[in-house]
């Protein structure tokens, strides 16, 4: 997906780790003074031209009143449609909710190609994203748990850098565009209710604030050759109820990587018992390999193979004259093994299952 036909809401939450975000007591970015302003167009009757400065401390206002607003919460529900010259046309709805008091966050976005991302956030416990991975899916199949929707990560995260600033936010993108901007407008309406517009000729960006300053909407339009794009987000604020997901519709991040371990298992079984040998003769140097060193050298080869893996799917177990390499899927209860045996100057590797 471009950086275009991302919705707002879901650039915003993905791309924090980037500081795309302003922090919650962020200052309105200051505009450009030096460009001159002016509204080409005809006004209506009730829309005034701006200039910089006025829309400055305009947003200053609105930012402050709508973090006030959004203090116990607030929810977003964005959508939007990607249609260029070539004819193919998206559409697509996010909608996000964020409960500062109990720290937490959830997001889910679908558009018509199919396209579907979301995840949930409990500061103090961990998160949790859709398996979308095919290797996840494979995993989970193995498991016979195919009906898992959620991938669980555990540890604390910093919900400050996921958008607990509020939809004032957007008070600051709309300064950020007077640096190219050749109208900027506000509209008052009959309950006290204003839009404040900056346009540039090719796109326009519009807030909706109450009669209290408080962001209510948003549009969004850009059109030029080969390109339309437009986006509307509605903003509700209040307490909000986030229902996180429920265990049987979960899986921990530790156990899924497990389980991939495991979906090579047979290879990895197979390549320990073969390093195992080779290291085993190599360190003869051409002489009789023995049995102690067929040993240590399969334990050394074992731990080699289950750090890179992951997880401890491959055992070692002493036989006579060597060792036993084995493994056991703890879900489809297989196995596979094989032996490795001093036999005069070589390590001799043997599948036994």
């Amino acid at each position: 997906m471009s950086v275009r036909t991302r919705p707002a809401i879901l650039l915003a939450t993905a791309s924090v780790a980037v500081g795309l975000l302003l922090a919650p007591d962020a200052a309105v970015a200051a505009a450009d003074t030096a460009v001159a302003q002016q509204c080409t167009g005809e006004l209506a009757a009730d829309e005034v031209c701006l200039s910089p400065d006025e829309l400055t401390a305009a947003m200053e206002t609105v930012q402050a009143a709508s973090v006030a607003a959004g203090a116990e919460g607030w929810q977003t529900v964005e959508k939007w449609v990607d249609k260029p010259d070539s004819g193919w046309r998206v559409e697509g709805e996010a909608s996000l909710q964020n409960d500062p008091i109990n720290r937490r966050l959830i997001l889910h976005y679908t558009d018509t190609r199919g396209y579907e991302e979301a995840f949930a956030i409990d500061a103090t416990r961990g998160t949790w994203e859709p398996p979308t991975e095919d290797w996840q899916a494979s995993v989970l199949k193995m498991m016979g748990r195919s009906s898992v929707k959620w991938v669980f990560t555990a540890g604390e995260v910093d919900f400050g850098s996921y958008l607990d600033a509020s939809p004032a936010v957007t008070a600051s993108y709309l300064v950020e565009r007077l640096g190219t901007a050749t109208e900027v407008t506000k509209t008052i309406h009959g309950d006290g209710s204003a839009d404040y517009r900056v346009a540039n000729g090719s796109d326009e960006e519009t807030l909706h604030v109450s009669a209290a300053s408080v962001i209510t909407g948003r549009d969004y339009r850009v059109q030029e050759t080969g390109v339309f794009f437009e986006t509307s987000d509605v903003y509700s604020y209040g307490p909000q109820s986030i229902t996180l997901p429920s265990a049987t519709s979960t899986i921990d991040a530790k156990t899924l990587k497990t389980g991939r371990a495991y979906l090579s298992m047979a290879d990895l079984v197979k390549k320990t018992a073969g390093t195992g040998a080779t290291s085993a003769q190599k360190a003869a140097k051409g002489g009789k390999v023995t049995m102690k060193s067929v040993r240590s050298q399969a334990r050394r080869a074992a731990t080699s193979t289950n750090g890179s893996a992951g997880a401890a799917v491959v055992k070692i177990k002493d036989i006579k004259g060597g060792v036993r390499v084995y493994a056991t899927n703890p879900w489809t209860k297989k196995s596979v093994a094989y032996t490795v045996t001093a036999s005069g100057k070589k390590a001799v590797v043997k599948k036994v299952s």
